[in-house]
């Protein structure tokens, strides 16, 4: 027997409706004589059902009013038109399970899922008769998008929605079960005994509903705002829009991407430490769909503060706890605070770093091939150069070579060392709360959302008043529910567009389907450009930061 699903359409009335019957996923549609309806009982046309199984004998006696059916595993059901009985193999006989109608044989619902195993159901005035129901095997979510893919194509009878009386739309799927779901969603999934419920959240008010093949999609209506400008591609989203808040309206873009497509890495201002470059300039040599400024820095050395990481190399230490974006080496992409310790290991003797790449004075201090300045000396500070985890040579250096790293330590650290010479072992050691290995890092503030609720005011604890309460333009990074990255300027300092303080972020992105969210730096470095075009409205020209970060498709 073949795979089967039956779509019937009734009337509470004898009368003839159509038939859609989906048979290894090919659909045919019966237009008339497919089913009656008859006190809300439902019979179908011996025409389908020889249609639907194979090897299905069926042989009629127009003297005797008889008709049988021989199933291609023996069974043999003999049906008498005149008392609307059928027997089965000869032993057993059923009454009032058929019709006639134009000399044509409908059998009752019931008895033919009797005879064939198949369920039977109705759902929203559809009667199904099936031999398996839809399986939903994968959920994927965008910020104003869910896509439900299920095993086989979906028919628009199949699909029902509504909005309850809190306002959550619901989403009903049937006949389906549910194979496989996650639980990190911005929606909950109940399955019932023959269906699938979608629940979604309030900020969902506003939803269309379409179906695509074997995909339903579930599409969220003005997200954010008013869209100025939308680009979709193959696992990402872009779109420019006007949004208001309060009185006041405000002009945002954002990058949405599926993480499983792309490579997120950065750009460093002139492929060096310290250094500035405008982001144009930047996106003009990188190849990228994307590219959006990184965190803070300080605009006297330009250098970056706080934790700096790229390709697993610590390119700058933390200050002060902030949260981090951070990715790892199997593409998990998350936003926490991480603690993370750098250690350098030289003959089995392990000292922590103090500083990376940085021009300030510390008594452990590293410096990579990516810091292009000249090395301040310090007379109380010993110095060695790594390379291929072993000490190439002993001896201050003004400037790392590439391929190389040059150590400085102070003369307090050297009891602890010992004597260090050329061909000992010298291996870093990185540490942090993040159980897998980090691959790209990137430290910002303030945290906005948490594990899907908006921080508690202390976060503005952590950082000065011109950045909390300061009306700004604003760089965020976000991770969505539904596990997709999301990268997002708001347009500040002018009329069309003032940006948000602290507070005021927290409230915009409170129901907007996040999970985490930060800012990255703000104010006059706040700049997105796609696709080489600058889609942001910097208020005071084209900014000059040390690091940017690029979004492109991973190399297949």
């Amino acid at each position: 027997m073949r795979c089967l699903l039956i779509v019937l359409l009734f009337s509470v009335s004898l009368f003839s409706l159509p038939v859609i019957l989906i048979e290894d996923g090919e659909i045919s549609r019966f237009e008339e004589g497919a089913l009656l309806s008859e006190d809300g009982i439902y019979y179908i046309s011996n025409v389908i059902v020889r249609a639907a199984i194979d090897d299905l004998l069926f042989m009629r006696s127009s003297q005797e009013r008889e008709s049988v059916m021989v199933f291609p595993e023996g069974r043999t059901v003999r049906f008498h038109e005149d008392t609307r009985t059928a027997t089965v193999d000869r032993e057993r006989t059923l009454n009032d399970v058929l019709r006639m109608k134009d000399d044509e044989l409908f059998i009752r619902a019931g008895f033919l899922s009797y005879l064939t195993g198949w369920d039977y159901d109705e759902f929203g005035g559809v009667v199904y008769l099936y031999d398996r129901m839809l399986s939903l095997q994968k959920v994927s979510e965008t910020v104003d998008q869910i896509r439900l893919i299920f095993d086989f194509e979906v028919l628009p009878e199949m699909v029902s929605h509504r909005t309850d009386v809190y306002g959550h739309p619901i989403v009903t799927i049937s006949p389906a079960r549910i194979s496989e779901v996650g639980t990190d969603h911005s929606f909950t999934v109940h399955e019932g005994l023959r269906h699938i419920r979608v629940v979604l959240e309030r900020s969902w008010e506003r939803y269309s509903v379409s179906i695509d093949a074997n995909e339903v999609i579930i599409g969220r209506r003005d997200v954010f705002g008013q869209t100025l400008f939308s680009d979709r591609g193959e696992g990402y989203v872009f779109e420019t829009v006007r949004a208001e808040f309060g009185s006041r309206d405000i002009i945002m873009s954002y990058l949405e991407i599926e993480p499983r497509m792309f490579d997120v890495s950065l750009v460093l201002a002139r492929d060096r430490l310290p250094a500035i470059e405008a982001i144009s300039e930047m996106a003009s040599r990188v190849p990228a769909l994307g590219i959006i400024n990184a965190g803070y820095y300080d605009p006297v050395v330009n250098a970056p503060i706080g934790f700096l990481m790229d390709l697993g190399q610590v390119l700058s230490l933390p200050t002060l706890g902030r949260p981090v974006f951070y990715m790892t080496d199997d593409n998990h992409y998350g936003i926490a605070r991480i603690s993370p310790s750098l250690f350098i290991r030289i003959n089995d003797v392990t000292a922590e770093i103090r500083g990376v790449n940085t021009h300030y004075k510390g008594e452990t201090l590293l410096y990579t091939d990516v810091y292009s300045s000249k090395i301040t000396y310090h007379d109380t500070h010993e110095y060695i150069t790594i390379s291929d985890d072993m000490v190439k040579s002993i001896g201050y250096k003004e400037y790392v070579a590439q391929g190389e790293m040059v150590l400085a330590y102070s003369r307090e650290m050297e009891g602890l060392f010992g004597s260090v010479v050329r061909g000992h072992e010298a291996v870093l050691e990185f540490v942090s709360s993040v159980p897998k290995e980090l691959m790209l890092a990137v430290e910002g503030g303030p945290l906005i959302i948490n594990r899907g609720l908006p921080v508690s005011t202390h976060e503005r604890n952590q950082y000065s008043s011109s950045i909390i309460s300061t009306r700004a333009p604003r760089t965020l990074v976000g991770i969505t529910r539904g596990g997709n990255v999301m990268f997002i300027t708001i347009d500040g300092y002018q009329q069309s567009s003032s940006g948000l303080t602290f507070d005021e972020m927290l409230e915009f992105f409170r129901d907007k389907g996040f999970h985490s969210l930060m800012c990255l730096d703000g104010g006059r470095s706040s700049a997105l450009i796609f696709k080489g075009s600058i889609m942001s409205s910097p208020a005071m020209g084209m900014p000059t930061i040390p690091v940017s970060i690029a979004i492109n498709y991973r190399s297949k």
